[in-house]
């Protein structure tokens, strides 16, 4: 029993076929990952006693398993992890929230209602495309820090721009946005209108969206960023005065580059893996994907010389 652990402040349960939260576990805890496991459903009781608590990590639960490079078991009929709108009511300490890979269609706002110090979010790898554009979630999240929403792409899908809702606006603290792999032919100054007064955004990372067309003069409404990253995209840039102008596509409204067919058709399609989170066994303790954000982009000594994109 872990209830009798008053000093433990660190448990990791990851990888152990685990299909319910422990039910005692003690409130000393701070960090606490419960990734790779079974698990189906999170209810407003599973930590409600963990009033200490400042990292949670349950990724990797009713996992989104289309192309996985790794083998992957999807809940039945491939549902999402079923996660009470009251879950994370009590831990009001919550710093770090990590939520990837549970085949989450829908983000409710009342996760965060009381969790008002958080400052990372991941919701990578999840089916929230439809979602990010009218969700209102992100007015709760007004210290948030790091936002990843990476391959979050509609499957068989190719949309002509990415949606934002104008909720993005409340993100005042944001420092990082992750919208890698979220698929779509244009970035347009619409795309990223929500994000234009965000002072403190800094790294916007638009990477693997195989982006067709844009004009890059609208990337500096985004005043306060450090680094845009574009990589692995196929963009085609258009003159000054010009309207957008790229590869002539012509690819139906169904069809998507992310398709089972297209992973061996482009190198950079294989390369996505971002997200195997035991790939290199990572320990309870450093196991974050990220060791070094603006290092991940660029040299530090490119950096130097002020925005990069």
């Amino acid at each position: 029993s872990f209830s009798e652990l008053h000093n433990l402040t660190l448990l990791s349960l990851k990888s152990n076929n685990l299909s319910d939260i422990p039910y005692d576990l003690p409130t000393s805890l701070k960090e606490l990952y419960l990734y790779n496991n079974n698990i189906q459903k999170v209810t407003h009781e599973d930590f409600k006693n963990l009033t200490n608590l400042e990292i949670l990590d349950i990724s990797g639960n009713c996992p989104r398993c289309y192309n996985a490079p790794f083998p992957c078991q999807p809940c039945p009929n491939n549902s999402p992890l079923q996660i009470s709108k009251t879950a994370f009511q009590m831990l009001t300490k919550l710093k770090t929230l990590r939520l990837h890979s549970n085949s989450l269609t829908h983000v409710p706002s009342e996760w965060f209602a009381t969790t008002t110090g958080l400052r990372v979010l991941d919701l990578s790898s999840n089916f929230l495309a439809r979602e990010i554009g009218h969700s209102c979630f992100p007015k709760f999240l007004g210290n948030l820090e790091e936002l990843d929403l990476s391959f979050n792409y509609e499957l068989q899908h190719y949309p002509q721009t990415l949606r934002l809702t104008g909720s993005f606006s409340s993100l005042k603290s944001l420092k990082i946005l992750r919208l890698k792999g979220f698929v779509f032919q244009q970035l347009k100054a619409d795309s990223i209108a929500p994000l234009k007064d965000l002072a403190n955004l800094e790294v916007v990372d638009f990477g693997t969206n195989f982006i067709k067309m844009t004009n890059f003069s609208i990337l500096m409404e985004l005043k306060s960023f450090k680094i845009i990253n574009l990589s692995d995209n196929k963009i085609s840039s258009p003159s000054d005065g010009q309207d957008p102008v790229g590869f002539a596509g012509g690819e139906p409204l169904h069809w998507s580059p992310m398709s089972a067919a297209a992973q061996y058709q482009s190198n950079e399609v294989r390369e996505i893996h971002y997200f195997r989170y035991d790939e290199y066994a990572r320990s309870c303790k450093h196991k974050d994907k990220e060791v070094g954000v603006v290092a991940y982009f660029v040299k530090r000594e490119c950096s130097q010389f002020g925005k990069t994109l």
